[in-house]
């Protein structure tokens, strides 16, 4: 349809908004008088049956739902064999990253608690984006576009297994999987958590140049944590975030009003002042030739020969100076019959590549390998102290840029960042598990330190990170430890 304006039944349509592949959104008139609404209507082209019939079952299902943060619908009907239905005219914008932690946490606790109010009501978006979320003028949110919606209380459905519905960007495992079918709640938890971390980072969660990589990515990769991406994110609220877009469903909010409420915990909070990153670059020439003195007196006094490179005393535990490296976990493979990591040929690591951190190990693997050497993993708290002065010893480093992505790590004994402790790499190479489980919930584990993909700044901030504990990365690696 060209050429505005023009009669439609009994409105006239101002002007197109929006176009799908089905359906076009239009600002339209009451030809007797009124307020402009949106019109959105089947496209000129004659559409198949099942699109009619989802186009019906749209305007139904976003008609049963009454909630200021839902868009309504105020009218229906037929003109000329075109299905139409109009709905108010929201003068705002779809999200943007331009908002802090806490009116971030604020915004998405209302679209929540709405989601919720759909969900009481057997309906499932199944495409929340941020495009679907337009903010009013006056700062309120209103979810809109119910197109792919799944009604529950339906026994008809229009999905089938294999079909493939949403954005994928903002999909959950199930949806990327072809799965649209089975979603439910916690679904729509996930595409909030997605939501949510692109207010907080302004990036999806995955991002990939293809459809099969970004799927990949959905379905066996963790997100990096916000707060590797910005150290300012509130930790609680990372921790929401991270759970919303847990794997499988059953770990993550069993309901979007359960997400509403622990959003609206962090939702007054303030995000840190970075300043003191300023300050240690600013001031990191003359700290680290202090504090290099102090690592050679520390270092000779506490290496003992051990696994590897030997290990170093932090308080009452021995730490690896360095990574367990590929040549040392071949050896456990060779010994154990253990599967391993799924880049080797045969059970030998990648030409090359034996003095570098193993990777593509879960928290599983790393602990028999520790076992297996007499040692254990470290913990949270063991790898936070041997990793002190990092950010001092570095802080010329914290304005570099990022490492170059194609390189991966660097050799384990290689010294690239050293602690005051003298032990090597907890601010950089490879991202550790550790044997400490996060609060988040249950099956995660907590990895520590940044790695070969994120920036020096990034990398120096020591993100502990909530990960599932099966989780096989190219950027995790570990070391061992023992009391």
């Amino acid at each position: 349809m060209t050429g505005f304006p023009k009669r439609f039944g009994p409105y006239e349509l101002v002007g197109e908004i929006a176009r799908g592949a089905n359906g076009a959104v239009y600002r339209a008139r009451p030809v007797h008088g009124g307020s402009d609404v949106a019109l959105k209507a089947l496209r000129e082209e004659a559409p198949d049956a099942a699109a009619c019939a989802r186009f019906r079952r749209e305007a139904q299902t976003a008609a049963r739902l009454r909630h200021p943060n839902l868009v309504a619908v105020l009218d229906a009907g037929e003109v000329d064999g075109r299905f139409f239905y109009t709905m108010p005219l929201i003068e705002g914008r779809p999200l943007a990253h331009d908002l802090d932690g806490p009116r971030a946490a604020a915004l998405i606790e209302k679209v929540a608690r709405a989601i919720h109010h759909a969900h009481q009501r057997g309906v499932i978006h199944r495409d929340l984006k941020p495009t679907n979320i337009l903010v009013r003028a006056d700062g309120e949110p209103v979810v809109t576009d119910f197109g792919i919606a799944r009604d529950q209380r339906r026994a008809t459905q229009l999905t089938t297994a294999g079909e493939l519905l949403g954005t994928p960007a903002y999909m959950a495992p199930e949806q990327i999987s072809g799965m649209a079918h089975t979603a439910d709640a916690r679904t729509d938890v996930h595409a909030l958590g997605a939501v949510l971390y692109f207010l907080l980072t302004g990036t999806p969660p995955f991002d990939a140049i293809t459809f099969v990589e970004l799927s990949a990515q959905i379905l066996h990769s963790a997100p990096m944590p916000p707060r590797a991406l910005d150290r300012g994110i509130d930790p609680c609220l990372e921790e929401i975030v991270m759970k919303c877009l847990r794997k499988e469903p059953s770990e993550r909010f069993s309901s979007a009003g359960d997400l509403a409420d622990s959003l609206a915990t962090v939702a007054g909070s303030k995000s840190p002042s970075r300043s003191r990153w300023i300050l240690a670059a600013a001031s990191g020439a003359v700290l680290m030739a202090l504090a290099m003195t102090a690592v050679g007196a520390k270092l000779a006094s506490n290496l003992i020969e051990g696994r590897g490179s030997g290990m170093i005393r932090v308080g009452s535990a021995w730490i690896d100076r360095s990574e367990v490296t590929c040549a040392e976990y071949g050896r456990f493979v060779s010994a154990t019959g253990r599967k391993p990591p799924p880049t080797w040929r045969n059970g030998k690591p990648p030409k090359g590549r034996e003095r570098r951190p193993v990777t593509f190990v879960s928290r599983e693997d790393a602990a028999a390998y520790a076992a297996w050497a007499g040692l254990r993993l470290p913990t949270l708290e063991e790898l936070r102290d041997a990793a002190a002065g990092i950010e001092r010893l570095n802080a010329d480093k914290m304005v570099c840029a990022p490492a170059a992505l194609e390189s991966g790590p660097d050799d384990a004994d290689s010294a690239e960042d050293v602690a005051e402790s003298g032990v090597l790499h907890l601010g950089g190479n490879v991202s550790e598990w550790t044997s400490s489980e996060s609060i988040a919930g249950p099956r995660l584990g907590v990895v520590f330190g940044g790695n070969w993909r994120l920036a020096w700044s990034q990398c120096l901030q020591m993100p502990a990170i909530p990960v599932p504990v099966e989780t096989r990365d190219s950027t995790i690696g570990f070391r061992c430890a023992r009391d």
